[in-house]
């Protein structure tokens, strides 16, 4: 039977190990960030809302911008009504709830609202 002598000397090297880790979640954040970023562009929201005002625009991308959950599975149909519905709340004043930014519509919110309401 063989030991890898560098697997045992890294097994015991926590600090490194730690870091390792730390710089690996921090990358994947980093690539996730950037492709929402890349879908969620200032040029589709311009297109989509007619919108044509750029710090309007960037407001709304800081209080919008989705998940990467929802920007990585919605199809592109889905994810254009986000921004439309998205935008229609910004510009009504509404503030988006978590739900929101995870993608739900309006109709969803109904769903999930009649749901937890809806307990004896």
């Amino acid at each position: 039977m063989g030991f890898d002598l560098n697997e045992i000397i890294n097994s015991f090297r926590f600090k490194r190990n730690k870091q390792m880790s730390m710089f690996q979640n921090r990358l994947i954040t980093q690539e996730q960030e950037a492709f929402i970023n890349h879908r969620f562009s200032k040029a589709l929201i311009r297109r989509i809302t007619g919108a044509d005002n750029d710090s309007t625009i960037s407001q709304f991308i800081i209080y919008y911008q989705p998940s990467f959950l929802f920007t990585s599975t919605a199809s592109d149909y889905n994810f254009h009504k986000y921004i439309k519905d998205s935008y229609e709340r910004f510009t009504a004043g509404l503030m988006p709830t978590p739900l929101w930014l995870e993608g739900a519509t309006e109709d969803d919110d109904a769903v999930i609202y009649r749901r937890f309401n809806s307990r004896p």
